[in-house]
């Protein structure tokens, strides 16, 4: 990026984006386990609204209200935290929300372009699920992050057709499914690719951190190939 970002995990698909003079959740605040995955727990939940990476957000915001993404109750803490904080997510919850609806829904957040677009979520059964993927432009750069959207999805090829995108952050079956590969390597081409969404090591039953580690491990044409696997990690994008 132009202007240098930071990216933090909070824990599964939660991120603080951090520019010099910019802060953004996304997916950050969640505190019910699902299976497979993990969760803030309360230490982390303390920790979150403790960490400098976290510190003063512009923008909350939720890619889709799946329990591993959202939690209403950690929204309404942030919220008093940071009352200037502008909060937007695809359900309704206050008047004063920006509601995420339609195909696109667009946002200027201090000088930069924040663009959310309606994607379909992974999965047959979350086919109707309200879900928005957000592409961040800072002067002249793009930083994608598809949240849970399916690998190889039609609406990201049409969304993304003919633009150069700098950084995409992806949850890790875009790597370890051949059809995610295939497109993040032969149409996307983003520079760099940010890995997410897998579990921390105590809750990993089946093996994903080991496969997304292979699966990079084997990625080529990409500046940089990084994962995101640790609670509160921070890498430069």
């Amino acid at each position: 990026m132009i202007c240098p970002w930071t990216a933090t995990l909070s824990v599964n698909a939660g991120l603080a984006l951090r520019s010099e003079d910019l802060c953004v959740w996304i997916d950050a605040l969640h505190d019910e386990k699902v299976p497979d995955f993990s969760t803030m727990t309360p230490e982390r939940q303390e920790a979150l609204f403790a960490s400098p990476a976290f510190r003063d957000p512009d923008l909350i915001c939720f890619t889709h209200c799946h329990p591993d993404h959202y939690s209403r109750t950690l929204c309404a803490r942030a919220e008093r935290t940071y009352p200037d904080a502008r909060v937007a997510l695809p359900e309704p919850w206050r008047p004063e929300q920006i509601r995420l609806s339609g195909t696109e829904t667009l946002l200027t957040v201090k000088g930069r372009l924040f663009c959310f677009r309606r994607l379909t979520h992974e999965g047959e059964q979350y086919a109707l699920v309200p879900h928005y993927g957000l592409m961040i432009e800072d002067e002249g750069d793009r930083l994608l992050v598809l949240g849970d959207c399916a690998p190889q999805s039609p609406e990201v090829r049409e969304w993304t057709a003919g633009l150069q995108i700098d950084t995409a952050v992806v949850t890790f079956p875009w790597i370890t499914l051949p059809r995610g590969r295939a497109f993040l390597t032969g149409e996307l081409r983003p520079r760099q690719l940010v890995v997410y969404h897998l579990p921390l090591a105590e809750d990993d039953v089946y093996g994903y951190r080991k496969a997304a580690r292979k699966a990079a491990d084997a990625l080529t044409g990409f500046d940089s190939v990084q994962l995101l696997t640790e609670a509160f990690q921070t890498i430069e994008l």
